[in-house]
């Protein structure tokens, strides 16, 4: 403890050291604070989204059925065809481009357009055949896919449980698309 010390003071003087104190509480002082704002914006986010998703549900913009026909498009052409809003990852995937199991976590909900249960993620997974065979538990493997797009900030849950794109997310992907349009359009 003494050698510890002693080779500490020898490298950096006691001025130093007072100096270098007091910038180390005032950072974790600020760390502190920044957390807390941190979590107030989450929770913030979190009802101003179920306010959202509430309001577009009264409104009539979200479809009203829970069958996985009336979610997605059954004649096995994506919603997203339709709305537009998952057409980057749809149009990437019918081009033959291989999707991360991310990407696919996304194109689901985005598709989809509003919250979805874990059940109907891996039930519209499993319809679009997007289960590898290596799989030894599909379940769970979807599941780990729709936590590691939520790492990524592309996915997120509703307080309900659900999980949804943020609209960060929706963004994106709207910008992604009106820049294949105009590609296509030259």
């Amino acid at each position: 403890m003494f050698v510890n010390a002693f080779v500490r003071d020898t490298i950096m003087p006691v001025e130093d050291r007072r100096t270098l104190q007091q910038a180390l509480d005032i950072a974790e002082h600020q760390l502190a604070a920044a957390e807390r704002e941190l979590r107030a914006a989450r929770e913030r986010v979190a009802r101003l989204r179920d306010a959202v998703f509430s309001m577009r549900a009264l409104l009539g913009e979200q479809n009203s059925g829970t069958d996985q026909g009336e979610l997605f498009q059954s004649a096995g052409q994506p919603a997203s065809q339709v709305r537009g809003v998952g057409e980057s990852a749809a149009v990437q995937y019918a081009s033959g481009q291989e999707l991360s199991t991310t990407d696919k976590a996304v194109a689901i909900l985005a598709d989809a357009g509003r919250p979805l249960p874990m059940s109907a993620i891996r039930a519209e997974w499993k319809r679009r055949g997007w289960v590898n065979s290596d799989w030894k538990t599909p379940d769970s493997a979807i599941t780990m896919a729709v936590h590691r797009a939520k790492k990524a900030g592309k996915v997120d849950r509703m307080l309900d449980g659900s999980w949804v794109l943020p609209m960060a997310t929706h963004d994106e992907l709207w910008a992604e698309r009106r820049s294949q349009d105009e590609v296509q359009g030259d």
